[in-house]
């Protein structure tokens, strides 16, 4: 029996592509255990409003979001009791309600699953359905058709529904509060309002009310049930009987089992049917009274009873569930023409449109030609490669040099006129095999591209060749393009060549070209020039410069064998992964960097094609016929898309966050998700329930927190997160259904990563306070450590300074005592003798000189002990001892020098006055010896409490950051370490050749 159902599947997956609706063309698709749903036995299918398809089986809940299925069972769930599902419920609020076939029911909701056992409450435990009462309320009944009981929920418990529910002699629908069908033996009864209409049907028992999938009311509250060979509506106290077209009808006879049932009411009002004839199914679409659609070869094998049910989701997708998985109904974008429709050889590459209508397709052995819907054929064993006409219309067909036997080649370049063939494969040189590309010119000039370089032909006979002595890449010419300015592009196996004014340019991968292996050239309507690459992508040629596409900027695949656009300046390109749209703006806003990535939707065996690889290398690898069609040239026929009738997706579905695993556990995510110490390895897995190409659904997301920028997702459905620092985060996510638009609405995730002890606030705190504590207890012992040792250099300071005024003390007593003394001497000397020697003595000038020299040596001898020890300050007071300095200093050096002041006597101790008259002294010095200034100013004031000097000059100045300065000090050191002993500050500013300036504040004690 297995064999038998596995022959039927092959046979519905064979034919149930073709649809025999003269308007419409519908392709199916199937998924069942090969897929990932957990059983074939499909018994209903629901849909809730974040999108998900929910399929009860016999082996589980199924989740589906056009992607993959997930399943829960017993084994990973522990609220499921029975893996054998039955029936299936969603109401207004998302709540799921399932049941198996044990009795019990199982309520999803927010994301978890409660259950409820009906064996507990009584012995009718079995195949439990899902109906609503007249005030809507979900009633849960249990049994069979003729022997059931029924249940409501209440405060969260199922309990027996009233008496007039518990009716075990028929069967009942309510539509709304007003109105309910009932079933009884040869009688369908109508309640409206408390108005009973009845309809006697002599046939009733053939509608086989007990299967709830023979019947259904529709919108308006009209009942259609089906027998064997007529569709009946029971409206308004009548039956209207609508029979089945004998198409469908005409095999049938008496043996055999027939039932028709009426299954759904789509959102057009459209009436979906099934016939079923013994084990065989197939489906009908009802309108307007009229069958317009029908497959009798969705077939399905099963038990005589068995029938599939219908069900539509949000998108408009009608989908069938069967004992052969589940099945959807699709329509198709794509027409197909192949060998059912006539071709010979199924492998089709070059195509052209003649001017008189005729479309040509050429394969390996024969020429196909299609005219008014039909194919007629000029089967010559010829493996033909490329087409064109010329302005006479003239067919030109390039072939390959192939033997067919010993002698006799077929025919490589022919020429059709007013149906005559003219044999012009002499042209071509000996060892030429292939004609790959044939372009007429608007010269009318024919262009030959073979494997052997290029051919211009006038007037039938070789008027030029071009090949690789002439600077070509290669000799195998695959495409030629023939631009509006007059230059030529020729795409080769090495990349591509120009030819403008008989000079032949070539750019490769080298010059920026994406790939050196071309299949096509396009020239839009600005002149840009495109180039397809086999497998490397798109090349954007303008002015003079390469930009490049590959699916990493976002194109669907990297193959572009053909380029076609459209009227909405959309590109069509054909590829080994099928056909794929992009606009012509997005790939140039893109290149000028004003959008992160372009915008590519594909098209494939979903969207009709029978074979997914599209066909290029050959010229012309497709057309863009006059009526706008575009016909792609593929291994199984060729595919025809209008891009006039493309439905462009404008449901854009939710983005969900289905789980998330921490180091592969399962995490619970209630308000939010939790991370422990020493977790890593955070998996978010996320989806967006769509079935509108729901592989080329994409997505972006950031972790807020952690990277603020949006991450290009693509198609993949999982963020992996390898470790997130303690903190908290928020995942947001984003969707873009299958033509690119994105939902604007963030679907967010709240992510804690715990910190360990030692990286938690308290312990920061703690550490914060321990380390503060310790920094202070290091500052205190460092302060107090400057501070001993800066008390130590200032008593070195004061004591190498006070040894320095003792030594100065001492010199001055010696010079006073000795040198001063014996001059003193001398000078009298020399007085006395001048006194007592006659006038005209001759030694009398010699003892004058020693006179004079003696007295001007005292004098000096007196400055110096004067410098070394100026004994003025406690005869006359600083104040006097430093005008009296800066006064000899003035005469002594020609700088003119000039002094304010206040009166600062008795303000420091007798140490300290010294200390002060050095520091005026050293820099008033270090004007006279190192400034060559002309004008000095001295400044000394008496404030409260304080002493302010300044101290200038308009000398040439010098760099304070001069090293040389740092080493020699100018006497600044032994300045500094006297302030500091008088507590003292100094600002010292200076540029070369603009003077210098000193400000000196000294707090009195």
């Amino acid at each position: 029996m297995r064999k038998i159902y596995f022959i039927y599947t092959i046979f519905l997956i064979a034919f149930c592509i073709l649809a025999v609706s003269a308007n419409e063309k519908y392709s199916f698709d199937q998924w069942s255990t090969d897929n990932g749903l957990p059983h074939n036995s499909v018994r209903r299918i629901v849909q809730t409003p974040d999108g998900y398809l929910w399929v009860t089986t016999f082996d589980g809940l199924a989740r589906f979001d056009g992607v993959r299925f997930t399943v829960f069972n017993s084994i990973n769930t522990k609220e499921i009791t029975d893996n054998r599902f039955f029936d299936a419920f969603v109401e207004d609020d998302g709540t799921l309600w399932a049941s198996m076939l044990n009795g019990s029911v199982v309520r999803y909701k927010d994301g978890k699953f409660k259950s409820f056992d009906i064996r507990k409450l009584g012995d009718k435990a079995s195949n439990t359905i899902f109906k609503k009462d007249k005030k809507g309320n979900l009633l849960f009944i249990s049994g069979t058709a003729a022997d059931n009981q029924t249940y409501y929920l209440k405060n969260n418990e199922l309990v027996l529904a009233p008496k007039e529910y518990q009716n075990k002699k028929y069967n009942w629908l309510f539509v709304n509060e007003k109105t309910f069908w009932e079933f009884k033996t040869n009688e369908v009864t109508e309640h409206i309002d408390g108005k009973i209409t009845k309809y006697p049907h002599s046939h009733i028992e053939t509608f086989n009310i007990r299967n709830r999938n023979n019947y259904f009311v529709d919108k308006k509250g009209f009942l259609w049930l089906g027998d064997r060979s007529n569709l009946y509506k029971f409206s308004q106290g009548k039956i209207e009987n609508y029979p089945l077209p004998s198409k469908l009808t005409e095999k049938i006879t008496e043996k055999d089992f027939v039932r028709i049932s009426p299954n759904l009411e789509d959102k057009k009002g459209n009436i979906w049917v099934e016939l079923k004839i013994n084990r065989n199914s197939s489906i009908y679409r009802f309108k307007n009274g009229e069958v317009d659609f029908s497959d009798e070869n969705l077939v399905f094998g099963a038990e005589d009873n068995a029938s599939f049910f219908a069900f539509e989701d949000k998108e408009g997708f009608i989908w069938l569930g069967s004992v052969q998985g589940i099945f959807r109904l699709r329509k198709n974008l794509i027409q197909t023409l192949s060998a059912e429709q006539g071709l010979v050889d199924r492998q089709i590459y070059p195509i052209f449109e003649r001017k008189n209508g005729e479309i040509l397709l050429g394969s390996f052995r024969n020429l196909d030609i299609y005219k008014d819907g039909k194919f007629t054929q000029e089967s010559k064993k010829q493996d033909y490669k490329s087409f064109a006409e010329d302005k006479k219309g003239r067919l030109w067909l390039g072939s390959s040099g192939i033997t067919i036997k010993k002698g006799v080649r077929t025919k490589q370049l022919v020429v059709y006129e007013n149906g005559i063939e003219k044999d012009l494969s002499h042209l071509v040189d000996k060892n030429l095999y292939n004609v790959w590309a044939i372009k007429s010119d608007k010269e009318d000039n024919i262009w030959l591209g073979t494997n052997v370089g290029i051919h211009k032909v006038r007037e039938d006979k070789i008027v030029r060749r071009y090949t690789k002595k002439d600077g070509l890449l290669s000799d195998d010419i695959s495409f030629i393009h023939e631009s509006r300015n007059g230059v030529f592009w020729f795409g080769t196996a090495q990349g591509i060549a120009k030819l403008e004014n008989d000079e032949i340019t070539t750019y490769t991968t080298e010059d920026g070209l994406a790939g050196n292996r071309i299949r096509t050239i396009y020239e839009d309507s600005d002149g840009t020039i495109w180039i397809g690459t086999y497998g490397n992508g798109l090349s954007r040629f303008k002015d003079g410069q390469f930009f490049n596409y590959s699916t990493k900027d976002g194109l669907y695949h990297n193959g572009v064998f053909q380029i076609f656009e459209d009227d909405n300046k959309n590109f069509w390109i054909g590829g080994n992964q099928g056909i794929y749209r992009v606009a012509r703006k997005e790939l140039n806003l893109y290149a000028e960097g004003k959008i992160a990535r372009v915008n590519s939707f594909g098209y494939g065996k979903e969207d009709g094609m029978k074979h997914a690889e599209v066909n290029g290398g050959k010229q012309p690898a497709g057309i863009k016929a006059s009526d706008g069609r575009l016909w792609f040239p593929t291994m199984d026929g060729v595919a025809i898309i209008d891009p006039n009738n493309i439905e462009y997706n404008e449901n854009v579905p939710t983005a969900l966050i289905e789980d998330v695993t921490i180091e592969r556990e399962k995490a619970e995510m209630q308000d939010g998700v939790t991370v422990g110490v020493g977790k890593d390895d955070v998996e978010i897995h996320y989806t967006a329930p769509s079935f509108i190409k729901p592989k080329q659904i994409r997505f972006k997301y950031k972790l807020e927190g952690f990277n603020e920028d949006w991450i290009e997702a693509g198609t993949r459905r999982t963020a992996y997160y390898s470790y997130l620092p303690p903190g908290d985060y928020t995942f947001c996510l984003l969707v873009a259904n299958s033509d690119g638009i994105w939902n604007e609405q963030e679907t967010t995730l709240n992510i804690k990563v715990l910190a360990p002890f030692y990286r938690t606030n308290w312990f920061f705190a703690s550490m914060i306070l321990a380390i503060l504590a310790t920094a202070f207890l290091l500052y205190r012992y460092r302060v107090n450590l400057l501070k001993k040792r800066n008390a130590e250099q200032m008593a070195f300071s004061q004591q190498l300074i006070s040894l320095q005024e003792d030594e100065r003390k001492r010199i001055a007593a010696g010079l006073h005592d000795s040198l001063g003394q014996h001059l003193i001497i001398i000078k009298n000397w020399a007085t006395l003798a001048l006194g007592i020697m006659d006038k005209k003595s001759p030694a009398r000038e010699q003892v004058s000189e020693i006179s004079d020299t003696s007295l001007q040596a005292l004098e000096e001898v007196r400055e110096i002990i004067n410098d070394l020890r100026p004994h003025q300050i406690e005869t006359v007071g600083l104040t006097d001892t430093i005008k009296t300095m800066i006064e000899q200093v003035e005469s002594a050096s020609g700088i003119n020098f000039d002094l304010e002041y206040d009166k600062i006597d008795h303000l420091f101790n007798k140490e300290d006055e010294v200390t002060f008259y050095r520091i005026i002294q050293e820099y008033v010095n270090n004007i006279v010896k190192h400034s060559e200034a002309e004008n000095a100013f001295v400044s000394i004031r008496n404030g409260s409490n304080t002493i302010k000097v300044k101290i200038s000059d308009d000398g040439k100045g010098f760099n304070l950051e001069d090293s040389k300065l740092k080493k020699n000090g100018f006497g600044l050191t032994g300045i500094e370490e006297r302030l500091k002993m008088l507590g003292g500050e100094q600002t010292i500013k200076s540029e070369l050749g603009k003077g210098t300036e000193i400000d000196i504040f000294i707090e009195l004690k």
